[in-house]
């Protein structure tokens, strides 16, 4: 409820105040008289990009105008006044939310001469006079650049490091999550790639932040995307070394923009109202990140030899792995790195309506694919073909709604009269989502294909085992877990008076049958086979531990350096994030101040779902199978006797300990769930397997995790609504054979990110403030332990001596302890050993202790508080962080 009344009025004030203002820019104007140097009040400066005009404004009595809000880009600036030679200042850079100061100074030498604009050349100034410390990258830089990269570009400004070519960036020292990426306004989550033709400007913030921007301990990085232009453009760029060099990179990039639809002005010229722009680019690179020295690597026919016949025989019959006895002969040095080729798709689309000359709406956003293999050292010589997959996608949208206050064609000296000026509201609300899958490229998410090498098939002896001492046979008849009855057997020797004992069986005989897949892992199990002769091979453990790999297994390293060929990718990784953000700012210059208002609403969904060890199940699925058969039931067993004389006992099943597992291998294989049928997993066919026949429990295994997850369950399937603490507890089901299964189900990480501010920005003779004053508010939006000791509630010393409830003695000792310390217990529970009082501890006597040890050791060195009998968690709304961030800059010119 209170989620809902946060966003309600959230959404009431973006509706009512408007919009965000990131990534804008303006431009101040100074118009001087060239000689006298005095300032030439009333004054028209006019601003244009790619020949279309975007601003106007009037100079007021010193000489200065303010024209915003501009994108930032390069843009000319026209100065014209009654009596003076028109001057036009071209290619200024307007950076994101900075300010691009220029002086134009006019002349009126010789008489005004009307069809004649002297042009002259915007440079750019060695100090930047905004406060704000970084620096920007235009377009036509970026384009002259040899990396098509933005964070790399970004490492460019003096302050960012970066250490390779397209890693993570730290600003100033800091670390690489704590530097903030916008693009085009929109926080970036995943990836940031976009692409180069697409790209106006990188604007780099390394100090001297202002109010809009939060959450940034590093820095901040502004991307700004080019927009459309009235006319129609376009440009193809294509780079392949596929010829000239061992690296096989290949690129291709492009842009086209226009105007969709023009319409005629009241004078008849047609100005586009509509337009577009697209850019991307597709690339593929053989290694993206070449040593320089080059890498060593075995030589194609020994590694064909070595995958084909892994292992070497020794005299005494034991198998040694072939790649253990690789020479430098052997090796080679190549170029690129085996298998980590990368393909990248980038897209870039942008669309503008101009409604009128003061509203614009602007539809935005990116779309960032790549897929490639990851290197790995250790697997750099023998296991190359196995370096995991990775897949990331990560695609943003966004609209925006610029509304600009006051008439554009008043009377430029009411214009410059008027007490605020340059008034705008602009709202923006976007999403991104940003998707990532590691997985091995074969089998992807067919988790028990991963290590599988083929079918077992084995013979067992099932037979009544013979008793060589006394036995006695313990009853059960009613199944309560006491015996009723028991049966002392001897044993004579002599023919009728054996006694035999029907137990689990044992195997006997294994013969094996290839996959036709896993070629390098199966070559291991099938050399084996074909030259092992010192004995039968009667277990897997014999095929393990000769060498030879079982279903899940993997062979040793080599030389404790080297991972060996045949071993895939033994996990699976898939990540989900997205956001939904409202950013709303109002701005306006009243007399010398830039005013701004703003707030941001982000709610983040985070969700994750990793198999740690897929090669593992197979081991958990023998653990988990024919359990109830290894540990055989004293209950009701049945006692035959042969003609002979002889006697068998047979022991029943212990269905206690028949795993969900087993139940629901049972039912894939046609049986009855509670069959006594033994089952040879490593005989069945993979397809058989699903990792659903697992109960959550059963894949947590005591704290071996299996899958490991939030956001989706435990079979990979997306969690589509919240999830209660106490649903992880209690929430389960009732399998076939009437055993509870929890769900064990963890919802999705769904933190709130507030904000609000307030920026002011005035000049004051040469000095130049940033002043502001802003408030954020982060809420995990999710439940903690009210007590970090304690899962469930417990009483306290107030609460057990007013009511009673446990009969024990030293409360009366207590002295001193505060009323809303637990109480722990000693052995037996029927004697205090202390208390706790938050992170304070107390003896049994109310003395303050600096190591719980004294009262652990009451009960064992384990803690004994005094649990009420109640199921649910001791749990409790995480406290929200509300931050207040006062922003003062300032610098001197």
């Amino acid at each position: 409820m209170l989620r809902k009344i946060y966003f309600s009025i959230i959404a009431t004030i973006a509706l009512g105040v408007a919009g965000f203002a990131q990534n804008k820019g303006a431009i101040k104007a100074t118009l001087i008289d060239e000689k006298t140097k005095e300032p030439l009040a009333f004054a028209n400066v006019i601003v244009t990009s790619n020949g279309v005009q975007v601003g106007t404004g009037t100079t007021d009595f010193d000489g200065n105008v303010i024209i915003k809000p501009l994108d930032p880009g390069k843009y000319n600036v026209k100065a014209v006044y009654v009596g003076y030679n028109k001057r036009e200042m071209t290619g200024v850079v307007v950076g994101a939310d900075k300010t691009a100061y220029v002086t134009i100074g006019l002349v009126n030498d010789g008489g005004v001469q009307l069809d004649e604009v002297q042009i002259i050349s915007y440079t750019e100034p060695l100090i930047d006079p905004d406060t704000k410390s970084g620096g920007t990258v235009t377009r036509e830089e970026y384009q002259n650049m040899a990396s098509k990269n933005i964070l790399s570009v970004a490492s460019t400004t003096a302050g960012v490091y970066q250490q390779d070519e397209g890693g993570a960036v730290s600003v100033r020292g800091s670390r690489s999550s704590s530097t903030q990426i916008f693009i085009d306004g929109e926080r970036a989550i995943g990836t940031s790639g976009i692409p180069q033709q697409g790209v106006e400007q990188v604007s780099v913030i390394l100090g001297g932040l202002p109010a809009q921007f939060g959450d940034a301990t590093g820095g901040v990085i502004s991307v700004t995307t080019r927009g459309p232009q009235p006319k129609f453009f376009g440009g193809v760029e294509a780079i392949s070394s596929q010829l000239t060099d061992k690296y096989g990179y290949n690129f291709i990039g492009f842009s086209i923009g226009g105007p969709i639809w023009s319409k005629k002005d009241s004078t008849g010229v047609k100005k586009p109202k509509i337009g577009f722009f697209l850019a991307g680019e597709i690339y593929r690179e053989k290694d993206n990140d070449p040593s320089a020295v080059g890498n060593y690597a075995i030589k194609s026919e020994k590694y064909e030899e070595i995958r084909n016949k892994p292992l070497v025989k020794q005299e005494n019959g034991l198998f040694l792995p072939a790649a253990a006895f690789v020479t430098n002969d052997d090796m080679e040095i190549l170029k690129a790195r085996q298998n980590v080729a990368s393909t990248t798709i980038r897209l870039n689309p942008k669309i503008d309506y101009k409604v009128n000359d003061n509203l614009n709406i602007t539809l935005g956003g990116s779309w960032d694919y790549r897929k490639f293999h990851s290197y790995s050292r250790a697997g750099s010589l023998y296991n190359a073909e196995n370096n995991p997959l990775t897949t990331q996608s990560t695609w943003r949208t966004y609209m925006r709604i610029q509304q600009k206050f006051g008439k554009q064609n008043v009377r430029e000296e009411e214009r410059s009269q008027s007490i605020v000026k340059n008034a705008y509201l602009s709202f923006q609300v976007g999403y991104q989502k940003y998707q990532r899958i590691t997985e091995d490229d074969t089998h992807k998410d067919d988790y028990f294909k991963y290590g599988y090498v083929g079918k077992f098939n084995n013979y067992r002896y099932d037979n009544p085992q013979l008793s060589d001492t006394t036995k006695t046979v313990d009853i059960d008849l009613d199944g309560d877990g006491q015996v009723d009855t028991s049966y002392v057997y001897g044993v004579t020797g002599a023919s009728g008076n054996n006694v035999s004992w029907n137990v689990a069986g044992f195997d006997t005989l294994v013969t094996f049958t290839p996959f036709d897949g896993n070629t390098a892992a199966v070559n291991y199990t099938k050399q084996f086979f074909d030259e092992f002769n010192l004995f039968p091979v009667f277990s897997t453990d014999v095929v393990q531990g000769f060498g030879g790999l079982i279903n899940g297994g993997r062979p040793g390293s080599i030389h404790s350096l080297w991972t060996a060929s045949g071993i895939q990718y033994p996990g699976y990784v898939r990540q989900d994030q997205s956001i939904f953000r409202i950013t709303s700012s109002f701005s306006a210059d009243i007399k010398n101040h830039a005013l701004m208002i703003g707030f941001e609403y982000d709610q983040r969904n985070y969700s994750q779902y990793i198999v740690n060890d897929a090669f593992g199940l197979w081991n958990l699925s023998r653990q988990l199978t024919n359990r109830h058969l290894a540990d055989v039931s004293s209950v009701n067993p049945t006692i035959d006797t042969t003609t002979a004389g002889d006697i068998i006992i047979n022991y029943a099943p212990r269905y206690d300990q028949l795993t969900n597992f087993n139940q629901n291998l049972y039912e894939a294989l046609g049986q009855s769930t509670n069959s006594s049928s033994y089952i040879n997993i490593d005989g069945l066919d993979p397809d058989l397997l699903k990792l659903e026949m697992f109960s959550p429990d059963e894949l947590l295994a005591d704290g071996n995790v299996y899958v490991s997850n939030f956001g989706y369950d435990y079979y990979g399937n997306k969690i589509k609504k919240d999830v209660t603490f106490d649903e992880f507890m209690t929430k389960s089901s009732v399998n076939k054979n009437g055993d509870t299964i929890y769900d064990r189900a963890i919802g999705a990480f769904k933190p709130i990110y507030m904000s609000g501010y307030i920026q002011d920005k005035f000049d004051f003779k040469d000095m130049k403030f940033n002043v502001g004053i802003r408030v954020d508010r982060y809420d995990a939006n999710q439940k903690v332990l009210a007590d970090k000791y304690l899962f469930k509630p417990a009483y306290t010393k107030g609460e057990m001596a007013s009511q009673g409830t446990y009969n024990v003695s030293g409360l009366e000792k207590s002295e001193g302890v505060p009323d809303d310390a637990v109480v722990y217990l000693a052995d037996g529970n029927t004697e205090v050993a202390g208390y706790r009082y938050e992170s304070d501890w107390y003896d049994v006597n109310g003395n303050l202790v600096q190591d719980p040890k004294v009262i652990l050791d009451k009960s064992n060195g384990s803690a004994n508080p005094a649990l009420k009998r109640m199921m649910h968690l001791l749990m409790e709304n995480i406290h929200t962080q509300i931050t207040l961030s006062r922003i003062t800059n300032h610098k001197l010119m």
